[in-house]
């Protein structure tokens, strides 16, 4: 009935302990996990093997959260597929797929992420998002770094899910050919819901369900490729899901405030995150766009 995905980048212990999780939730019946490896450095422990509901895919290219994602979608048995990062933990004595499933049974609904809290000081990570700006290709989200008082719990439509935690329908994820491998990290599942949207699907927040989550745990701070990915991402998903007017305004807009961020990166000494930015968005405008 439902397939788990949980993309592994040299997080053994935190994937396996997610693995282990789930399956003694018995929460849902016939329940299979699908780790997929993207070509980590780190050794899998030789204790654990495929079996009928954990599968262990090896990646021969880490071609990203996205490919982890699309390796691990086609060989799901179940119709509904639900990614969780590794650096994710459920509760035992709290309702997790249930609610979700229960959301995707409404025929428009193809999309929904649960409520997500931080596991360090249990304040909110994601509560929904705002719409992307279309002008500068950034969203909020909703609730963030809140007490969690229970000021979000009821569910309701949202422009895009969480790539933390979302479950979504395997014909869905068929008929729109996947998730685009290009953006490698960073705004694929943003691209992914602008293709649901204009599908004619909606996308769900879900409070009943909720996922406590570590956060950026293999890319935690400014000086490594996640600054490249987020600036090239950002205007990769412009250029894909926006208007030519939009476009006439953005692209200028991104152009200079990257310059301006990277130049003040060099006066700083910070030169790599500078190469990042600067790199990042020169790709981002002048790279040929293609999904995959």
């Amino acid at each position: 009935m439902l397939s788990v995905i949980i993309i592994n980048y040299n997080t053994w212990d935190l994937t396996l302990k997610l693995a282990q999780s789930i399956l003694d939730r018995n929460e849902i019946s016939d329940t299979e996990v699908i780790i997929v490896d993207n070509l980590s450095d780190e050794k899998m422990p030789d204790s654990i093997q495929d079996s009928e509901c954990l599968k262990i895919v090896f990646s021969k290219t880490n071609s990203g959260f996205a490919g982890g994602i699309n390796q691990g979608a086609a060989i799901a048995k179940h119709p509904h597929i639900c990614v969780l990062n590794s650096d994710v933990s459920l509760k035992d004595d709290e309702p997790f797929f249930g609610p979700l499933l229960k959301t995707l049974r409404d025929g428009k609904v193809a999309l929904v992420s649960p409520k997500i809290i931080y596991t360090n000081d249990l304040k909110i990570q994601f509560a929904g998002f705002t719409p992307i700006n279309p002008y500068t290709g950034r969203g909020f989200a909703i609730g963030y770094n809140e007490i969690d008082r229970g000021q979000y719990n009821i569910a309701r439509k949202m422009p895009r899910a969480h790539g933390a935690a979302m479950m979504f329908k395997k014909s869905v994820w068929e008929e729109t050919n996947g998730i685009a491998e290009k953006y490698f990290l960073y705004y694929e599942e943003m691209d992914f819901s602008a293709k649901l949207l204009k599908a004619g699907y909606e996308i769900w927040y879900q409070p009943k369900s909720t996922a406590y989550h570590i956060g950026s745990f293999t890319m935690d701070n400014n000086e490594t490729p996640k600054t490249f990915y987020l600036n090239r991402n950002r205007i990769w998903y412009l250029r894909n899901n926006t208007s030519t007017t939009h476009l006439l305004i953005s692209i200028p807009y991104l152009f200079v405030t990257g310059m301006i961020r990277g130049f003040l990166a060099l006066l700083n000494g910070r030169i790599k995150k500078a190469d990042y930015i600067f790199t990042g968005t020169f790709k981002g405008i002048f790279s040929k766009w293609s999904s995959y």
